[in-house]
């Protein structure tokens, strides 16, 4: 049985905690026994992973470490909303979101952007289909904590992060896309547009109004408002001149959205019985 260097071993241990190489692979990369490897990482305390799956070894790990782009920003504002990160019971890091199955093709499209042979798995939640993706990576779950996207983060993020301006819109599409909604209401036969937000706290709900007044004419005059009996804030713009200026600012020209709430947004910024955006 080959004897492995101080600095192998070291390196081996790294590389098969990124997920990236299994234990098959570094044998073969460092020319020594199957049993060499799996006693490596025994010895130095390393969970190994039991499953056969191939490892993803094109997996763009790296993706949330720079938010400087539209496809980042976005998949960021829907992980800080409808995301989650876990540390497995076998220390392995893994990030997830899980939608409607209606919005399917929003999770096959972030599988495409990661490059992950993960699975798409569905399941049914108090009557209602879902639809979800679950990746590992220790890397993205690191990354992710710099923007408070942690385990049970939902109670813990207290302010939105700092993105890119350029970006901006496209983070807040995102949020809107997971805890938001755009929708009609009628009344005296004439209908109305509605734009709303929610959160478990009321500060998160302030950082989104503010980013969102920065896209209007105006600030928006509606105050943030508590569910009745639900520790719930909501963030609401019903004045029909703004809603159509965020839904334009938000959804029009955008290459990432869910479909269905982009067709109720291309219906407003589409209107032409709207009143002109300035």
């Amino acid at each position: 049985m080959r004897v492995l260097k101080e600095e192998e071993i070291k390196e081996i241990c790294e590389k098969y905690k990124t997920g990236k190489w299994t234990q098959k692979l570094l044998s073969e990369q460092y020319h020594c026994h199957y049993a060499t490897i799996k006693k490596v990482l025994k010895e130095n305390n390393i969970p190994i992973v039991t499953h056969t799956r191939r490892k993803n070894l094109n997996l763009r790990d790296n993706f949330f470490e720079c938010i400087d782009s539209e496809e980042k920003a976005y998949f960021l504002g829907l992980m800080l909303t409808d995301g989650n990160v876990h540390k497995t019971k076998k220390g392995l890091w893994q990030i997830g979101i899980e939608l409607s199955i209606k919005d399917k093709d929003i999770i096959e499209i972030f599988k495409e952007v990661l490059n992950s042979n993960a699975k798409i798995t569905y399941r049914k939640r108090e009557n209602t289909e879902v639809v979800s993706i679950k990746v590992y990576s220790e890397k993205m779950a690191k990354d992710l904590s710099k923007y408070g996207i942690i385990p049970n983060k939902t109670r813990n993020i207290k302010h939105l992060p700092n993105i890119n301006k350029d970006f901006e819109k496209d983070f807040i599409r995102g949020m809107l896309d997971g805890d938001g909604a755009i929708y009609k209401s009628k009344m005296n036969n004439k209908e109305y547009n509605h734009i709303t937000f929610c959160s478990y706290s009321y500060s998160i709900c302030e950082d989104f109004q503010k980013i969102c007044d920065g896209y209007l004419n105006e600030p928006n005059k509606a105050k943030i408002l508590k569910d009745n009996g639900k520790e719930i804030y909501r963030v609401h713009y019903n004045d029909q001149n703004k809603v159509k200026q965020l839904v334009t600012v938000l959804y029009k020209d955008s290459n990432y959205y869910l479909t269905r709430k982009y067709i109720l947004a291309k219906d407003i910024f589409e209107d032409k019985n709207e009143e002109d955006i300035v």
